[in-house]
């Protein structure tokens, strides 16, 4: 699953610590990772889901990306999409707190803050927004590589006494492979302003049944297909979206899974739809790009949908063009959750040997329609 969903039935530690209206948090202090029943229960299920470490401290709550390495930019976007930023570190008890909470939880790796010069060099400032008040730059960072005019990036290290060191930013591969400087990311969000009871709460008590729509609607042959496969349905209009999620084909691969469930490749033809299916992959799986139906394979820059359907709005990634030594060849297209569900045009992949697919693989968004025909959401 993915940030920021909650449906599973994980129960929480109990706590004493109770907090007022307003603004003003309480800090758990019998527990070193502070009180996370304050933390929100979106930020908690994704931490659960993906054997994240999550943490409070005053008013904000700390997650650790420790599922993959990325590039600085693709952790801040991963960070924007649950609402927060790369961690901003405003004050040496703060940077006690995070250092310590490194220490317990990944002592052996540097993770990515949101401190950068990427606008200005040797101006630094956090993408929060936060005013640099404070800062813990390890000894000689400004010599640590050969051009220091190419360390834009702020990394921690726990390793080495929790100091900050300016490193170059990675390559944001925009599919998800990034390269060179890599690493594992700290968010931060807003912790919860009131807690309603002094009792765990349960995260079955927030339900986000109706935003998938309602699924209902959809036949029997998508529902049991979903199920056996262990899928996400959606429903919006006089469609139902299922998510292939643990599936990497080509593009051509993907079309012909959904064809043979009596679909298409995903179509959107408006905002309000794309709104829907960004929400939709940002609950379920906001890291990884995902196959729509949208190609040129037949013209070159004319792009037309798999169901035939007339194009009739776009939602494409600024600088698509660009993205590949030969834009000739990308003549197939990916939504992006982690980029605002933007789209891309990519090489569309090819089969291999042995039923291996190669070249781009994502997972696919599979459209169908309903049972009953168009019909209100939920």
């Amino acid at each position: 699953m993915s940030p920021f969903t909650t449906s599973s039935t994980t129960s929480l530690s109990t706590t004493a610590s109770t907090v007022s209206s307003g603004s003003s948090h309480t800090t758990d202090y019998s527990s070193p990772d502070g009180n996370t029943r304050l933390c929100q229960g979106i930020h908690l299920q994704h931490a659960s889901d993906n054997s994240n470490n999550i943490g409070q401290y005053g008013e904000y709550c700390y997650e650790i990306l420790s599922h993959y390495k990325m590039s600085w930019q693709h952790a801040e976007d991963l960070c924007q999409s649950g609402h927060g930023h790369l961690v901003s570190i405003t004050s040496a008890p703060e940077q006690a707190f995070v250092q310590g909470f490194m220490q317990r939880h990944m002592s052996s790796h540097a993770i990515w803050i949101g401190l950068h010069d990427t606008k200005t060099e040797n101006v630094f400032e956090w993408t929060s927004g936060n005013t640099v008040s404070y800062t813990n730059w390890i000894s000689g960072h400004l010599n640590n590589f050969q051009s220091h005019y190419q360390e834009d990036c702020v990394a921690l290290i726990p390793y080495q006494g929790g100091t900050w060191d300016d490193i170059p930013c990675g390559i944001d591969g925009i599919l998800g492979t990034d390269f060179g400087e890599t690493h594992y990311a700290m968010c931060k969000f807003d912790a919860q302003t009131t807690l309603q009871s002094t009792a765990p709460p349960s995260l079955t008590t927030v339900s986000i049944h109706n935003l998938d729509g309602n699924t209902n609607l959809c036949t029997n042959q998508n529902k049991q297909h979903a199920i056996a496969n262990g899928n996400v349905l959606a429903q919006y209009g006089s469609h139902c979206f299922e998510l292939m999620s643990h599936v990497k084909v080509s593009w051509l691969h993907g079309e012909s899974l959904c064809q043979s469930s009596q679909g298409h490749l995903l179509q959107i033809k408006s905002a309000a739809e794309q709104t829907f299916i960004g929400g939709f992959m940002q609950r379920h799986m906001p890291d990884h790009a995902v196959w729509i139906g949208l190609h040129d394979r037949n013209s070159e820059s004319y792009f037309e949908w798999t169901t035939g359907e007339r194009v009739s709005y776009t939602n494409w990634l600024p600088g698509h063009t660009n993205n590949f030594l030969f834009h000739e060849d990308e003549d197939c297209v990916v939504l992006v959750p982690y980029k605002g569900g933007q789209w891309d045009d990519i090489p569309c992949g090819g089969a291999g040997m042995f039923l291996q697919d190669r070249g781009e693989t994502h997972p696919v968004i599979c459209q169908y329609d309903t049972a009953s025909g168009p019909s209100l959401i939920g």
